[in-house]
């Protein structure tokens, strides 16, 4: 038997997974690795990341040990020995294992870890290396819970396999529970209380990785969620392929074009699977098969998602049942599916001959797309271009800097080295995958919002010189590299400091010619604005020089003058009043005839309010689509309706019969406030909003009394107010132009002498000696005695303390800090959570490699011959 199932599992490997007889670094599909191992490694040992986006938080307690070690590992050797190993052994031999511990059958048992290894789900998902380790453990998890109902020894490794799956993939964990807890539900109803009191250590582990990997995350909120994946129209929108169809084929997960491929080729025998099932649970009549079946209609329900039939009852499930809110989209619980398949599949050869020989070309013909070659093309080994050790020299310095890589957002499918063709999946996602040793500033992610992206796109957008080398200044740039090897449009670099200093095999380097570190550096003013980043261009053709700025949104009280600019009076007595007015974007439900509007993730901290959004999420769609949103006037009286919007827009609005069109006039980046009711109204109403141009981006609503808006006083005691008329006055400010009181009815506003006048506005740098001991913690010694406050230029978080001190935001993403005593010896910031981190990487570490010997050990005892 041994024999057999090593020339199968040969042939596996040598057909589907051929990428890995060939040469060079596999690139994992759509979630690139780095070619640079020692470098890349530093994202994670640590609990902040340096490297994209001006710094974000780790996953804080999310070690994945097992996916940080086959990405960041050195040499070829061992990736391979990996995807050998868990994309093809530990499922064959998991699943194996279960079916003959289950129905004591060896050729049945080899059927079963067939099916389950050779699937178009496998295929889908290789290019996931996370999600490929939680499918290569899933049989493990389920062969100990079944074990454990009889033993607490395997109960407990059970738990602890739970434990090493969760941060790697929960999804599939939460799928092995769908199961388990289907199970202890008809035990509980059989009374055997005995077998489930064994299975105690797997309820205490759960609820630690839960605490660790979840909750403790929301106490410290040490990142910031995806937060369209966890609202209905995500469910929606990504689960809009998950018809039944598509399910019971496994073919629910594909959308890109070489799924496409894969799925035309098995359009003729997308059905095998279910009918053998089917015929599975006709011909043979036992308990257990009866249970697996009933598995495989809760995978279906499940993994369909919103669609029909019943889809209403899945979006309950998915509002009120929190564990299933992981699923980004509903297909991955086809997992679910696929396992039912193994275990009812193999049982059909046990009868004549002749169906035994039907079953098992039928499984052949059926998985022919599992054996063309590179699993799909998903899986491509790919070497680094030369170029980037060239690159690498010229950085490897001791000095602490950023470096600006242009384009930003750029396919790799779009490199003249790296051929789209090669690998079709890995073309859909934007992402520099070779590891430098500084930091880049780029729009990391997949598509999300950060805060450097959102800078960093109107600062390049913008035709001023001066702004865009003041925020290059601020984020600490020395280099800007232009990769022309990349076939993407790469924005105009204006500057008056930047010049060009090398060219070499299409790349363009220029230097800082007068560079200083600015990672941390002081200053002796920040004044606080109300408005957008917009503001700062106007400061600066006004003749301000580096503005430090602070959002008065951020509701937090400074003794410095405020600066009030935005499109029009409206906006900032708007945006004072968003507080106590606006609607929850976040409680929309999207009803289902729409399901083309979804929640953008703004991706920005809270206390960034002002900067940009007013909300973390926005509602958002692309053509012609119509949403209901549900407003409740609650007194008899006049209102307002207003909406923010995020850039360029045409709508149309009706409620209570009113209908009007909307069109911006194309200021892309701009945040502002739109009017599209003043009528009287009363009780529960429907807001009708018809998207009439390519996208809109709803950021916030406000229902306003209208005597409530015209009697607003914006009061700031002890404080000068500056006020920036962005159209009429633009060109005009001076003295007179200048006011010290409080603003009161927005149509009635005078303008008078407050005794200060534009050059006061000017905040002086001072650079600050520092020392960068890790990613997380900085000494700095000597301070200038002008300076009031201290700014450290990575993105904004509340757990980077200075000497204990909390932070707060300037400039839309750095830390702000007060000095109290300029004459201290010595200041350090530090991440306040890295000792934590590291206590649990340390403790995820050790009960890792404890769980994989004794499940090891444990496995041996059991009889596989």
């Amino acid at each position: 038997m041994k024999k057999e199932l090593l020339i199968l599992l040969f042939l596996i490997i040598a057909f589907s997974h051929n990428f890995i007889l060939q040469k060079g670094i596999i690139n994992f599909g759509e979630v690139f690795g780095f070619f640079n191992n020692i470098e890349s490694s530093k994202l994670y040992i640590q609990s902040w990341n340096e490297y994209y986006s001006l710094g974000e938080p780790n996953k804080f307690l999310r070690t994945s040990f097992f996916t940080w070690l086959l990405r960041h590992s050195s040499g070829e050797i061992f990736q391979k020995l990996y995807y050998i190993t868990i994309s093809v052994i530990a499922p064959f031999l998991g699943m194996y294992i279960l079916y003959k511990r289950l129905f004591k059958n060896k050729s049945q048992a080899i059927i079963s870890g067939f099916v389950y290894t050779v699937s178009l789900f496998a295929i889908f998902r290789l290019g996931q290396p996370g999600h490929v380790f939680g499918y290569a453990l899933l049989p493990y998890i389920i062969l100990f819970y079944h074990c454990g109902l009889k033993s607490k020894k395997h109960a407990l490794i059970c738990g602890l396999l739970i434990y090493i799956t969760f941060p790697q993939t929960p999804h599939i964990v939460v799928a092995g529970l769908i199961i388990i807890l289907i199970d202890i539900t008809y035990k509980l109803i059989k009374r055997k209380w005995k077998e489930i009191f064994n299975l105690t250590p797997i309820f205490f582990i759960l609820i630690f990785t839960i605490f660790q990997y979840m909750w403790l995350d929301s106490i410290f909120k040490t990142f910031y969620t995806i937060e369209r994946y966890d609202t209905l129209s995500g469910l929606i929108f990504h689960g809009r392929n998950a018809n039944i169809p598509n399910i019971i084929t496994l073919r629910g997960c594909g959308e890109s074009k070489t799924v496409k491929i894969l799925l035309d080729q098995v359009s003729i025998y997308g059905y095998a699977y279910i009918i053998l099932s089917v015929a599975s649970i006709l011909l043979i009549r036992t308990k257990k098969n009866f249970f697996w079946f009933i598995i495989l209609l809760v995978g279906i329900f499940l993994s369909k998602g919103a669609n029909p039939p019943l889809g209403i009852i899945n979006e309950i499930l998915f509002v009120w049942v929190y564990p299933l809110r992981i699923f980004r989209d509903p297909t991955k619980l086809t997992i679910i599916i696929l396992t039912s398949y193994s275990i009812l599949i193999p049982q059909l050869i046990q009868k004549k001959k002749a169906l035994r020989a039907l079953i098992l070309s039928i499984l052949i013909i059926y998985n022919i797309p599992f054996f063309t070659g590179d699993a799909g093309g998903q899986l491509t080994p790919v070497n680094s271009p030369e170029y980037i050790s060239r690159i690498q020299d010229i950085i490897s310095d001791e000095l602490d800097y950023r470096i600006y890589y242009l384009p930003i957002n750029a396919n790799m499918g779009t490199y003249t080295w790296y051929k789209y063709k090669d690998n079709p999946t890995a073309g859909s996602f934007p992402e520099v995958f070779y590891k430098l040793s500084k930091p880049i500033i780029i729009a990391f992610g997949y598509g999300t919002q950060t805060p450097s992206k959102e800078i960093n796109t109107y600062v390049l957008s913008s035709e001023n010189v001066d702004l865009q080398d003041l925020f290059l200044k601020k984020e600490n740039v020395r280099y800007i590299i232009i990769d022309k090897n990349i076939k993407s449009e790469v924005p105009k670099v204006k500057s008056n400091v930047y010049r060009e200093t090398l060219s070499f095999d299409g790349v363009t380097i220029l230097n800082n010619t007068e560079f200083k570190q600015m990672r941390i550096y002081a200053t002796n003013k920040i004044y606080q604005v109300f408005g957008d980043y917009t503001i700062y261009e106007k400061l600066l053709k006004l003749g301000v020089k580096n503005p430090i700025l602070r959002f008065v949104n951020q509701n937090i009280n400074h003794d410095e003058p405020i600066i009030a600019y935005n499109e029009n009076l409206n906006d900032m007595v708007l945006d004072y009043l968003s507080a106590n007015y606006t609607q929850n974007i976040k409680d929309l439900r999207v009803s289902r005839e729409i399901d083309d509007w979804y929640f953008y993730d703004n991706h920005v901290p809270e206390t960034m309010k002002g900067a940009r959004f007013l909300n973390k999420e926005s509602l958002y769609t692309h053509g012609n689509k119509t949403i209901n949103i549900p407003i409740n006037f609650k007194t008899n009286e006049k209102y307002l309706i207003f909406l923010r919007i995020i850039g360029d827009y045409s709508f149309e609005s009706e409620i209570l019969g009113l209908k009007r069109n909307y069109t911006s006039a194309n200021r892309q980046l701009n945040t502002y406030w739109v009017k599209i009711f003043e009528n009287k109204a009363y009780g529960a109403q429907n807001l009708k909003i018809r998207n009439l141009g390519k996208r809109i981006v709803i950021d916030t609503i406000v229902v306003i009394p209208e005597k409530v808006f015209n009697k607003t006083k914006i009061e700031f005691k002890n404080k000068t107010i500056l006020w920036i008329f962005s159209k009429e006055f633009e060109n005009e400010i001076n003295e007179k132009d200048l006011i010290n009181c409080s603003i009161e009815q927005i149509n009635n506003i005078t303008l008078c002498n407050p005794g200060i006048n534009l050059k006061d506005l000017n905040s002086e740098i001072y650079f600050v000696n520092y020392s960068k001991i890790s990613q997380t913690e900085y000494r700095i010694k000597g301070i200038n005695n002008n300076s009031k406050y201290l700014i450290f230029t990575d993105t904004y978080n509340q757990h980077w303390l200075l000497n204990g001190k909390k932070p707060y935001v300037v400039d839309g993403f750095a830390n702000a800090y007060e000095i109290e005593n300029v004459n201290e010896t010595e200041y350090t910031i530090y991440y306040e959570l890295e000792g934590l981190y590291q206590f649990f990487n340390v403790l995820t570490i050790i009960i890792f490699v404890f769980t994989i010997l004794l499940t090891i050990r444990e496995l041996k005892s059991f009889d596989i011959k």
